[in-house]
């Protein structure tokens, strides 16, 4: 197995072990973490009130923002039940982007099935992944409508704890809805320059570099700056809007997951390698 596939998304962080799947494949030396992106938690020191503060709608938009918005809490000895109280309490619903965000924050709350549970949780199940946030904008417009907070001259209030950079601009979209935005930085996002001299290392020699998001392949491009030839590598990645800018910035070989999940991503790869997966 002279190929080796780098795992270009950030370490799971606290409390978050790798999936069976992937600690089995790295064990075997089939795959390698070497992340394009550095996400930091935010030096400020948030109190509880801030992170639970009265709102209506709570929009949780992606797997990183699920991990540093409760990672967080529990770091003030908040505990999932607590959460869940606080959701459930202010009859509050919470929305996610797609099935991804849904299922990291199953992974942290124990929230087993979502129409099994009281807890309001809305995603676009069917969304395809190009039309991601424009479904879940739809999906907000027509909860909020239906909650009747305009006709009784209420005003709603949306807390949107997130990173200082976004695939979509959430925050000029829920302003231009005139409701009231909480938007706490929670964490920064910036390329893993420390990995800089094991990219160059890649140069010239054929490499599998797995994606997770479009954001990580940015990242590498920004990285090797005017080293950038992905002329020996093959992008395998999570969707197409990922696939799309592996395109974009020079990607020839380019393979897609069946399912916009790790796990079907992983599968994939290790079918190619003919590796067992069990």
């Amino acid at each position: 197995m002279a190929v080796k596939g780098f795992l270009t998304r950030p370490e799971p962080g606290r409390g978050v072990a790798p999936g069976r799947l992937r600690a089995h494949l790295e064990e075997l030396g089939v795959i390698e973490a070497l992340p394009t992106i550095h996400l930091t938690p935010a030096n400020h020191p948030f109190a509880a009130n801030e992170l639970m503060p009265e709102a209506d709608f709570i929009l949780l938009s992606s797997p990183a923002a699920v991990e540093f918005y409760l990672t967080r809490l529990f770091s003030l000895e908040i505990t999932p039940s607590q959460i869940l109280s606080y959701v459930r309490g202010g009859n509050r619903s919470v929305f996610c982007p797609g099935k991804v965000t849904y299922q990291a924050l199953c992974s942290f709350l124990p929230i087993e099935n979502n129409q099994d549970s009281d807890i309001r949780i809305y995603f676009p199940e069917q969304a395809s992944e190009e039309i991601e946030a424009n479904s879940l904008v739809s999906m907000m417009r027509q909860v909020i409508a239906e909650s009747g907070f305009r006709e009784k001259g209420q005003t709603i209030r949306i807390f949107y704890p997130r990173g200082n950079m976004s695939r979509h601009d959430w925050v000029r979209t829920l302003q231009g809805w005139n409701v009231e935005v909480n938007a706490p930085v929670l964490y920064t996002n910036e390329p893993a320059w420390s990995n800089k001299e094991r990219f160059f290392q890649r140069l010239g020699q054929k490499t599998d570099f797995l994606f997770f998001s479009s954001s990580a392949v940015t990242a590498l491009c920004e990285i090797l700056g005017d080293q950038w030839n992905p002329l020996y590598w093959t992008a395998w990645c999570i969707g197409q809007p990922t696939a799309r800018r592996a395109r974009e910035t020079g990607f020839s070989e380019i393979v897609i997951a069946d399912e916009k999940t790790e796990e079907s991503l992983l599968t994939k790869y290790a079918l190619s390698r003919d590796v067992a997966l069990s």
